[in-house]
């Protein structure tokens, strides 16, 4: 499987979170929860309505937007590569399954201050990890000459001429 396939996923369960809310759309209760404490209750509430319902989902959808792109043009340079470009893509599935499960927080039962607490700290283990390999892969493409690079960051091949 393709890079390219490997990114599509995390945009699926999202989506497919914000389908299951939103047949359940009648079901929620008028004072829609938007924030929760470190407990895991709810602590603030508005009016329900579409635009609230989709806001996390599509705040979601736009960040692993980001993030695919971001893999795409890291698999492409010279520099990063499809290694780095991997280390991308598993912080875009971490993303996503946080943004899955603040898209589905409204259904779900309260969870307890160990749950939010490892919503927190995960995804911010993913990104030190993703940083950390990110850097060593790094590291390990910048075997190209100086001459090679414009600005730093775009590699053109050096001709020689005949």
């Amino acid at each position: 499987m393709t890079l390219k396939l490997w990114t599509l996923p995390p945009f699926l369960l999202v989506l497919g979170a914000l389908g299951y809310l939103g047949s359940r759309f009648e079901e929620l209760p008028g004072r829609y929860p938007v924030h929760w404490g470190i407990s895991g209750q709810a602590d603030r509430f508005v009016t329900k309505s579409a635009g609230v319902m989709l806001l996390p989902g599509l705040l979601g959808l736009g960040v692993l937007l980001m993030l695919a792109f971001n893999a795409w043009q890291v698999e492409k340079s010279a520099r990063g590569g499809v290694k780095s470009a991997r280390w991308m893509v598993a912080l875009e599935w971490a993303v996503g399954l946080l943004f899955v499960v603040v898209v589905l927080l409204p259904v779900l039962p309260p969870l307890g201050k160990e749950f939010t607490l490892a919503m927190i700290l995960a995804p911010a283990a993913v990104v030190v990890a993703v940083a950390i390999g990110v850097s060593r892969e790094s590291w390990k493409a910048a075997t190209a000459p100086a001459e090679c690079w414009r600005l730093g960051i775009f590699y053109s091949e050096v001709l020689t001429p005949d």
